[in-house]
């Protein structure tokens, strides 16, 4: 069932790829909206594209903080919010990218950069929480 358009913000993490899934798998068009900032892991943005790639290469727009950006003019349109994983546990989650085929194996948490996550930072242990038991 198709709804429409849709932007995706989206980082190459575990909730992004699982709301870009959610988003597609519900019918939306998105447009993938990327943020890149200094300090940002190579390795999320490494993981970002595989991701992307791997969920079809929907249209991509990246921005880099710190640059201006000036408004493009009246659309005609108004934009609608949906936070499809608002007030979900980490097991609701889990169900959910099973369900959907996410690939957040494939997503980056980790804070730090490298080959590997860290397993130290506070996202590493989020996500070791949150793993299947």
């Amino acid at each position: 069932m198709k709804r429409g358009k849709a932007i995706v913000l989206f980082s190459g993490g575990v909730d992004s790829t699982l709301a870009l899934a959610w988003a597609i798998r519900s019918g939306y068009q998105p447009t993938v909206l990327e943020f890149d900032y200094e300090g940002r892991p190579e390795a999320e943005k490494r993981a970002a594209h595989t991701i992307l790639r791997r969920l079809g290469s929907p249209p991509h727009v990246r921005l880099t903080l710190g640059a201006s950006l000036r408004p493009d003019g009246e659309t005609g349109g108004y934009l609608a919010s949906q936070l499809p994983l608002h007030g979900m546990t980490a097991a609701d989650r889990r169900r959910l990218a099973e369900e959907l085929g996410a690939p957040v194996d494939l997503a980056w948490s980790c804070w730090k950069d490298g080959d590997r996550p860290c397993g130290r930072c506070e996202k590493c242990k989020e996500r070791a929480r949150s793993a299947p038991t």
